[in-house]
């Protein structure tokens, strides 16, 4: 709410407050009041996220502000009358590299799945599998998903305990079963969530668009 120090008059403070009020409880948003913690040109909100240990970290933040258009005399024209414009201050993530930072912290490697910088390794079991398991690769990709191959040398066992230290989400493992079969033997990282084994393309792609939840906000 409005601080000490401020720009503006009371009424000016009273029309900025009550509308932000309004759109929180429009949006169904918790409200807690912080006296005294608005800019020196409008009320804000602020958006608090708490990490796995329970930490608060102030993030994303939109503030109202009524008072500058006004005292730099910014306007618009509407049915013939010059109005001052309204502007919105706002900060998506707050502190970019603290969003980041506490992101990373909460989920360690294991990023959710729409958000991991490769979110399937492709793995074929020996040298008759790779040309097939390229062409996987292909159709993950042209499905919109960031896939990779890991046809290396290192023996399968090796290749499955990369995949899973680098936190990629789904791993398909690609043997003689597979082929004949045209299954995709998938292993999860997060077993907990994501039960089916095998699936389609178009329904592992779903997948890899949703995750779980983080905490609510508080």
């Amino acid at each position: 709410m409005r601080p000490e120090h401020r720009l503006g008059d009371d009424a000016l403070w009273d029309r900025a407050e009550n509308a932000l009020r309004e759109v929180a409880e429009q949006l169904q948003l918790p409200l807690a009041i912080q006296p005294g913690a608005g800019a020196i040109y409008g009320p804000k909100l602020e958006f608090v996220l708490r990490d796995r240990r329970g930490r608060a970290w102030q993030c994303g933040t939109i503030q109202l502000d009524f008072v500058m258009p006004q005292r730099f005399d910014v306007r618009y024209v509407a049915n013939g009358e010059k109005r001052h414009v309204v502007m919105l201050h706002r900060a998506l993530f707050g502190s970019l590299e603290r969003f980041l930072g506490m992101l990373l912290e909460h989920h360690g490697a294991a990023l959710p799945a729409w958000l991991a910088p490769e979110q399937i390794a492709v793995i074929p079991v020996g040298e008759v599998h790779r040309e097939h398991a390229a062409a996987l690769v292909q159709q993950f990709s042209a499905a919109g998903l960031r896939a990779r191959l890991d046809a290396s040398d290192d023996t399968l066992k090796r290749r499955i305990a990369v995949a899973h230290h680098d936190g990629v989400p789904f791993q398909i493992i690609l043997g003689e079963r597979e082929m004949s079969g045209g299954t995709l033997a998938i292993r999860a990282r997060d077993a907990q969530w994501w039960a089916p084994t095998e699936l389609a393309i178009a329904d592992l792609a779903k997948r890899c668009q949703s995750s779980p939840r983080l905490p609510s906000a508080q």
